[in-house]
């Protein structure tokens, strides 16, 4: 794909969050778990921005697979793109969660939640894999960054299946559930946003590493 190819990407996706947030603040129940709320429609971004941004920590493992396999460095970088991208989506997942949380919690965060605390440690863990990878002058820092990555992601598959293996009680399941009223239209063009917004991010930061690599080739030709 083109560079204008991605940046179209990223408009139908910024247009499908505000059809969402149209169908949301109009149509959308602010019922859930038996609270009436408006905070009860963040749900609609928490959950799209938490889903899209722990699926990239899965490509983000399968591109540093992919780098340990043949060396080629733009697997790398796409690796380090989709990790820097997901970190600020869990970033927002966080935040908003505590936002939700001020409010029907009466508390911004609370630690016997599994999957707030869980999530918690998955954000330290992909924050000392950025700081690792922009520290990091020697020559194996790809392999030892592809490696990071892929131990890292352990952390993701327990954070996602953490309201289902452990009971909580706070964080409930949201979907599949009788206790959350989600319009569904809404939901799906949030989740369709988040989704195209995200792979503009990596390509525009995927597209940053390939232009600085191209200007050393050229500083160190002159």
């Amino acid at each position: 794909m083109n560079w204008i190819a991605w940046r179209s990407l990223g408009a139908a996706g910024l247009l499908a969050l505000l059809a969402s947030t149209f169908f949301m603040t109009t149509a959308a129940s602010r019922t859930f778990y038996g609270i009436d709320h408006p905070v009860n429609l963040i749900f609609y971004y928490h959950v799209a921005v938490a889903w899209v941004g722990f699926a990239g920590l899965l490509l983000a493992a399968l591109a540093s697979g992919a780098y340990l396999v043949t060396r080629a460095p733009g697997y790398s970088w796409l690796a380090e793109a989709c990790i820097a991208v997901s970190f600020a989506f869990i970033t927002l997942t966080l935040a908003t969660g505590s936002v939700w949380a001020r409010f029907i919690w009466n508390s911004w965060w609370e630690w016997s939640d599994l999957r707030l605390v869980t999530a918690l440690v998955v954000w330290f863990i992909y924050a000392a894999y950025l700081v690792f990878r922009h520290q990091a002058q020697d020559g194996a820092v790809h392999a030892k960054a592809a490696v990071f990555s892929l131990v890292a992601f352990v952390s993701v598959p327990i954070t996602v299946a953490s309201t289902r293996l452990w009971q909580s009680p706070f964080h409930g399941t949201s979907l599949g559930t009788d206790s959350v009223d989600i319009h569904g239209l809404a939901f799906a063009l949030s989740l369709i946003g988040t989704g195209l917004v995200y792979p503009y991010l990596v390509a525009t930061r995927w597209r940053t590493h390939r232009l600085a690599d191209e200007l050393e080739a050229i500083e160190a030709q002159a």
